[in-house]
C-alpha cells in the first residue's frame, strides 16, 4: 500500500502495526488517521527518533511501560502535548502553508492516542496534559437563510452555482453527501415520473448509513438542465477534473453568490449545511410528520419507523411546502397542478361522504335520544300527579285527625277537670273508646 504525505510517497506494506490500526478505520476517518499517523513521524524525526514506523512506535512503547523510571514510562504520552503544540507552530498545512489552530491540531492528536488503545497500550496523560489538548469551544452563529435571500443568491448566480444552490436547498443533505451523488438517480426519477414534478430520488449519506429520499422541483431541473449541457459529462452531479468538486467548493459556491447579492453584508458567516436547516424548517412549518422530514433529509432512524415510512407518500410533504423551494418563479407544469387539484378534490369528496355518514348517523341518535326523553317526560309526570294525589289525601286526613284530636282533648279535660262524667256525662264510654280506635286505624293508615 502506497501512502503519500506532503507529495512524497512512503512504503509501510511491512508495517504491521501501522496497518492493522488502519485498516480497521473506514471512510473519512481512515484518511484523518492516515495524516495524523505521518504528521506524527514527522514529529518524531524531528524529536530525534531514527526511522520512526509504527512498529518501532510501538515496541518502544510496550518496553517503556515495563520500566521503573516514570520519565520513560511515559515518555510517548508526554510527547502527545508537544506534537499538539508542534502541529500549531512548526508545521505546516500543504493546504494554506500555515500552523494548524488549536482544535484543528487536536483533531489529529485523538486518532494518534487511538493507534496506541488500538494495540491495548493506551497513553496515560495527566488531566494537565489533557486539559492542554482539550477543544476550545467556538460559537460560530452561522446565518440561517430567508426565503428572500435565496432567491436573490440564485438569481445573481451562474449556471454551476445556480444548480448548487437549487439542489443543495432541495435535497437538504449533509455536503459530503451533495458533492459526491452520482446524476444516474436524478435521471432515472424524471424518466419514471414522465416529466411530472417533483422529482422523487434517494441519496446515499455516509454518516448516518441511510437512504434519504429527496425531491427537486421543476426549476431546480431545469437548472441541472442548463448546468450539465455546459460541463463534460460525468457520472457525478457535479464534475471537477475527473471527479467531483470538493465540499470547500460548495462553501464557496454559497459565500461567493452571497457576497455578490449583498455586498453591503460581508461579515455574516455563511455555510452550505444551512441549506439543510431551511429544507427542515421549510418542511416542518408546513405541518410535515417529524419522522417525515428525517427520512427527508437522511437521518438516522429506528428500524420499525423506516419500515412503516415505506409505505408513505413523501412527495406530498414536499409539494405542501413547495412555495418555499420555489426561488426563480417556475411554478410546477399546468397539467401537474390540474392534476394536484383533481387529487385534492377527490381527497375532499372522500371527506365530505364520510362526514355524511356521520352526520346521518348522529341524527338518527338525536331521534332515538328525543324518544327516550319523551316517554321519561310523560313517566316522570304521571308519578308528579300521584304525589300530588296523596299529598291531598295526607292534608286531609292531618285536617281529620286535627279535628277529632282537638274535641277528644277536650272531653278530656272536661273529664279531668270534674266537668263531665265519663261513665254518666253526655259521651257514653263505649262511644269514646269507639272514637279512640278510630283515630289509631287512621294513623296506622
Amino acid at each position: 500500500m502506497e501512502v503519500k504525505h506532503n507529495g512524497r510517497s512512503l512504503l509501510h506494506e511491512k508495517d504491521e502495526a501501522y496497518m492493522d490500526w488502519l485498516e480497521a478505520q473506514t471512510g473519512r476517518y481512515q484518511t484523518k488517521c492516515r495524516d495524523a499517523f505521518l504528521m506524527f513521524m514527522d514529529f518524531l524525526r524531528e524529536e530525534g527518533f531514527e526511522d520512526p514506523t509504527g512498529d518501532r512506535i510501538l515496541a518502544q512503547h510496550l518496553e517503556n511501560q515495563r520500566s521503573d523510571e516514570e520519565k520513560v514510562k511515559h515518555y510517548f504520552a508526554d510527547l502527545v502535548p508537544k506534537f499538539h503544540e508542534w502541529l500549531k507552530t512548526e508545521y505546516r498545512s500543504p493546504k494554506t502553508g500555515k500552523p494548524l489552530t488549536h482544535n484543528s491540531a487536536t483533531s489529529y492528536v485523538a486518532p494518534l492516542r487511538g493507534f496506541f488503545s488500538f494495540h491495548r497500550a493506551s497513553l496515560e496523560l495527566t488531566p494537565a496534559q489533557q486539559s492542554k489538548i482539550a477543544m476550545i469551544e467556538v460559537r460560530k452563529k452561522y446565518h440561517a437563510f430567508k426565503h428572500d435571500e435565496l432567491s436573490k443568491m440564485a438569481r445573481v448566480a451562474d449556471l454551476e452555482e445556480k444548480a448548487v444552490i437549487l439542489l443543495g436547498i432541495c435535497e437538504g443533505v449533509r455536503v459530503g453527501d451533495f458533492v459526491s451523488q452520482p446524476r444516474r438517480p436524478i435521471i432515472e426519477a424524471y424518466k419514471d415520473r414522465g416529466g411530472e414534478f417533483p422529482l422523487e430520488f434517494e441519496v446515499e449519506t455516509e454518516k448516518a448509513g441511510v437512504l434519504a429520499v429527496c425531491h427537486i422541483t421543476e426549476e431546480c431541473w431545469q437548472a441541472l438542465q442548463d448546468y450539465w449541457a455546459n460541463v463534460p459529462d460525468s457520472v457525478y452531479v457535479f464534475p471537477s477534473n475527473g471527479r467531483h468538486i470538493s465540499a470547500d467548493r460548495a462553501n464557496d459556491v454559497l459565500k461567493n453568490t452571497w457576497l455578490r447579492a449583498y455586498p453591503d453584508r460581508p461579515d455574516v458567516k455563511i455555510r452550505f449545511h444551512e441549506l439543510r436547516s431551511y429544507k427542515m424548517s421549510a418542511l416542518t412549518n408546513a405541518q410535515t410528520n417529524d419522522w417525515h422530514v428525517k427520512r427527508m433529509v437522511g437521518k438516522k432512524l429506528p428500524q420499525d419507523i423506516m419500515t412503516y415510512l415505506e409505505g408513505i407518500d413523501l412527495s406530498k410533504d414536499f409539494m405542501r411546502a413547495q412555495e418555499a423551494f420555489t426561488f426563480l418563479g417556475l411554478a410546477p407544469s399546468n397539467h401537474v397542478v390540474v392534476g394536484q387539484l383533481a387529487q385534492a378534490y377527490d381527497d375532499l369528496e372522500e371527506k365530505v361522504g364520510g362526514m355524511e355518514e356521520i352526520i346521518k348517523a348522529l341524527t338518527k341518535e338525536n331521534v332515538e335520544l328525543r324518544e327516550k326523553l319523551r316517554e321519561s317526560n310523560e313517566e316522570v309526570t304521571s308519578e308528579l300527579e300521584e304525589a300530588k294525589e296523596r299529598l291531598a289525601e295526607s292534608v286531609n286526613l292531618m285536617k281529620d285527625l286535627g279535628m277529632g284530636l282537638s274535641e277528644m282533648i277536650q272531653q278530656f279535660y272536661l273529664a279531668a277537670s270534674g266537668k263531665m262524667d265519663i261513665e254518666m256525662g253526655t259521651i257514653p264510654m263505649e262511644k269514646w273508646q269507639k272514637d279512640i280506635e278510630k283515630l289509631i286505624k287512621k294513623l296506622n293508615e
